[in-house]
This record gives structure tokens, sequence and C-alpha cells, in this order.
């Protein structure tokens, strides 16, 4: 994702599949990395809000259920990670966007496994 900064207006897209416009609203900046609630700004479920507290990302009527999205500073790009505490990366699992959550084994983190079979 291109970067343009906290309360700016971006879209993603997957291959052969509809874009979504949205923005960043109640953002927040951590050093280089930034954060927000995603809501949806193209015409089709405008006003409604990204949910993906179970990973797979949905349309939703409230910002309630959303936990923050973050921007992480990456150089040249951004990488989408979900949680207060940038606890799960953006993945794409059978062509849907997915936040992918992290487990604790041995000394450090590994990636979960739906994460790896995609890598």
């Amino acid at each position: 994702m291109a970067k343009h900064g906290a309360g700016s207006t971006s879209s993603m897209t997957l291959t052969g599949a509809p874009v979504l416009w949205m923005r960043c609203v109640d953002g927040w900046a951590d050093g280089g990395d930034w954060a927000g609630y995603l809501q949806v700004a193209c015409e089709h479920q405008k006003g409604k809000w990204i949910d993906s507290s179970d990973g797979w990302m949905k349309t939703v009527a409230g910002k309630g259920p959303c936990e923050p999205v973050w921007f992480v500073d990456k150089g040249d790009h951004y990488e989408l990670w979900q949680g207060k505490d940038k606890r799960r990366p953006l993945i794409r699992q059978d062509n849907y966007l997915r936040f992918c959550g992290w487990r604790r084994r041995g000394p450090g983190r590994r990636r979960h496994a739906a994460w790896r079979s995609l890598g």
C-alpha cells in the first residue's frame, strides 16, 4: 500500500476482485507507524466499518466491535497489522483478506500455520 498518512483515503485491490475504498478514522501515530479504524468510503456500503475481530475482513454497521488497524512503516511501503499491540498481520487467504494471529512456541514468536502455508 502506498504511503499517504493518517486520515487519507486508500484502496486495496486483489487481482480479479473489486476495489474497496476506505478511510482511516480516529487515527493516531506512534513513531513512523500510524493506526486508526477503517471506514468504507466508496458508494458500495459507504459509511460502514471494517471489522476483523475474527481475522476475516467484513463490513459492520458500527465502529463498536472493530479493532484498530496499524500501518507499520517499512520504508517504501506500509504493512497492515491489526490490534492495539500490532499482533496480527494482514494476509491473503483463498483470495480473501485476513488478519492472521500469532502464537507463541518456544523462545520466540512463530507464525500461525495459516500464514506459513501462504508463504
